[in-house]
């Protein structure tokens, strides 16, 4: 006769409440802003970059454009990462490289190793963004979802926009030369590894108390 799956035992424990769901999402949208404002922040320092180290146009641009050239091909291997690790442990590991790739940036006034930096940053960064999708995707559904992604991205987009006027909020950090504002931008990318890190220990507490409903895992 035909084989019939064996019926998952019964969980008797309960659904996690919404404020366990809606502090992941605070969690990982802090994690956003860090990476948002780190992506945007050459564009502020252009000016000081070319007075203080001399650099070109070309350079400037390679600054920016090296972001994306690893997210050709990695960010689908990030992907596939994701669905192998889990979205839990994957916003650990790939906010700790986009922080790595902060500090490098910021740690000299070589264009070699700046651009090294803004490369390894690169090869976190998207990665990064498609496991918080995906864990967003497993924490809300039906008619908070769209709310929570969009909650997410407005928060996110807010880095691109504290990037943009930081040369006035963040004023003496400009004036005192090309570092201290990549410091800070390092500073947000460790703040995001904090904020990953602070899910990743929520989430598997949650696991333990209640009912998640994760999906079964991936197919090899």
């Amino acid at each position: 006769g035909r084989l019939m799956a064996t019926p998952p035992p019964d969980d008797s424990r309960p659904p996690p409440p919404n404020t366990v769901g809606w502090t992941v999402l605070v969690l990982v949208s802090v994690a956003l802003f860090g990476n948002y404002y780190t992506y945007d922040c050459i564009g502020p320092l252009a000016d000081i970059l070319q007075k203080s180290l001399g650099y070109t146009d070309g350079q400037l641009g390679t600054l920016n454009a090296i972001y994306s050239v690893p997210n050709v091909f990695i960010v689908l291997v990030g992907g596939i990462l994701v669905d192998r690790l889990g979205a839990r442990l994957a916003t650990v590991l790939f906010s700790g490289l986009c922080a790595l790739g902060a500090a490098l940036t910021a740690a000299s006034p070589n264009f070699t190793v700046m651009a090294a930096g803004r490369l390894v940053f690169g090869m976190g960064a998207e990665s990064l963004i498609v496991a918080i999708t995906t864990l967003l995707g497993q924490w809300f559904s039906g008619r908070t979802l769209g709310l929570a992604f969009g909650l997410n991205l407005s928060l996110a987009r807010a880095g691109s926009y504290f990037a943009d006027v930081s040369p006035t909020v963040f004023k003496p950090l400009y004036d005192a030369g090309w570092q201290p504002p990549l410091l800070l931008s390092a500073g947000l990318s460790v703040l995001a590894v904090a904020a990953c890190g602070a899910y990743f220990v929520i989430e598997r507490a949650a696991e333990r108390r209640y009912r998640l409903g994760r999906p079964p895992p991936v197919d090899k």
